[in-house]
């Protein structure tokens, strides 16, 4: 979990997004703050809060970034929205922001949830990378 299933939708979507090398370190600890734990934790919606917080911050500058220099990236897309008066600022990020968070929890379950029969049955892992077109 924590090698792959975990890593690898955050690389995908900050790939989409055109995030920086450098912020997905920490968008991946802000995701993990809003998608891991317990919810009935003392303390946690003030953590969750404060993820969310963070997450706000993330998301606003390449957004104002992204209204005066378009790009071919997802925020670009939405970027495009806010021109055309069809979407706001704030609709933006919270875009980007469901883009991360939904994306991010549900690829994991699939990554990690795909893998279990693997690790059940060797034999069929086994077969599947002897023959990848399987």
């Amino acid at each position: 979990m924590a090698d792959l299933a975990v890593p690898l939708p955050v690389q995908v979507i900050c790939e989409m997004l055109d995030v920086p090398v450098a912020e997905r370190l920490r968008l991946r600890s802000i995701s993990k703050k809003l998608l891991l734990g317990r919810r009935d934790t003392p303390g946690r919606m003030r953590e969750i809060a404060d993820a969310i917080r963070a997450m706000d911050e993330l998301a606003s500058p390449p957004a104002k970034e992204r209204i005066e220099n378009l790009r071919g990236d997802l925020i670009s897309l939405l970027a495009q929205r806010e021109i055309a008066g069809l979407y706001t600022r704030e609709l933006v990020h919270q875009n980007v922001e469901f883009l991360i968070i939904a994306g991010h929890e549900t690829s994991i379950n699939l990554t990690a949830n795909g893998l279990v029969p693997f690790a059940q049955h060797p034999d069929e892992w086994a077969l599947l990378a002897s023959d990848p077109d399987r």
